[in-house]
Parts: C-alpha cells; sequence; structure tokens
C-alpha cells in the first residue's frame, strides 16, 4: 500500500487520518542481509502524535521476532555463500538466442560476485524450492548469455 497525503501535500495519519504534524514511525527492528547492511523489518507506519502516544507500546510488537527469524534465514544463507555455494541471480527462457528449447538459462553468483551460467531442464528449474548451484546436479554448462548467437541465428 502507500501514504495518504492531503491536497496540500500533508502527510495523512494511517490510524485518525489528521495532517500536518504526521510522521513515518520507523521500526526499530532491523534485518541484516547476507549481501551487508540493514534494513527495518516492517515498513513505517504514518502516525500523528496523538495516535502514536496511543499505539507506541504496541506498534512494533511482533517485529522483534520477526526480524531476528530472517536475520538468522540470512546468516545461513551467508555461511551457505562463504562455503563456496552459488546462489540463482537470474533466469531467461527459451526465448534467448543462447539458452535451447526446453532449457532455462540460469545465472549463479557466489559471496565473491563472480558469476556461472547454467542450463537447467525447464521442468526441473524451480528457484523457490532449490536456490543453489549444488541443488541442481544435472546442470549443464551455459556460455555467457550476453555473448553473440551463434552465426545464423540457430539455437
Amino acid at each position: 500500500m502507500g501514504y495518504s497525503y492531503d491536497l496540500r501535500g500533508r502527510l495523512a495519519c494511517d490510524s485518525c487520518g489528521a495532517c500536518g504534524q504526521t510522521r513515518k514511525r520507523t521500526c526499530p527492528h532491523k534485518v541484516h542481509y547476507a549481501s551487508g547492511g540493514a534494513l527495518p523489518y516492517c515498513y513505517p507506519s504514518a502516525l500523528c502524535p496523538g495516535c502514536y502516544a496511543k499505539h507506541k507500546a504496541t506498534l512494533h510488537t511482533g517485529c522483534k521476532d520477526g526480524a531476528a527469524k530472517r536475520t538468522a534465514e540470512e546468516a545461513a544463507k551467508h555461511a551457505r555463500l562463504a562455503a563456496g555455494e552459488l546462489e540463482v541471480t537470474s533466469a531467461y527462457g527459451s526465448w534467448h538466442p543462447t539458452v535451447p528449447e526446453g532449457y532455462t538459462g540460469v545465472i549463479f553468483r557466489g559471496v565473491d560476485r563472480a558469476e556461472v551460467y547454467r542450463l537447467i531442464a525447464r521442468e526441473q528449474y524451480d528457484p523457490g524450492v532449490r536456490r543453489y548451484l549444488s541443488e541442481y546436479p544435472d546442470a549443464h554448462p551455459w556460455t555467457d548469455p550476453n555473448a553473440a548467437p551463434a552465426a545464423g541465428g540457430a539455437r
């Protein structure tokens, strides 16, 4: 969703709709990412001073556990990458000139940001379940997707 503003461009309170002194209340709980950096766990609420005083005690009560869980997931991801694992970053379908019909061209990246290119059978590729190269034992080498296709455009 987004924030609401009045006709003068002032931020409206998410709770009562008041404008003028409303401001965004950033979540104090952070998620620390495998790639470095951290961001607040939840989207900032827009609250006026009165509503903030009323909701302050319960505003981010569910965020601490969620942020800790997500940070632990990111730490596990970082450990896998630091051990040499490669993660899916992007993929190309057979519409791409260097990807044969029935395959998906997948780019994997490690902690050093170096890329590895593999062809994976379309029915095996499932990045929602399998996010790392080691989970695709039948992957075939693939040329750089930015390389020029073979002469004549043949696949």
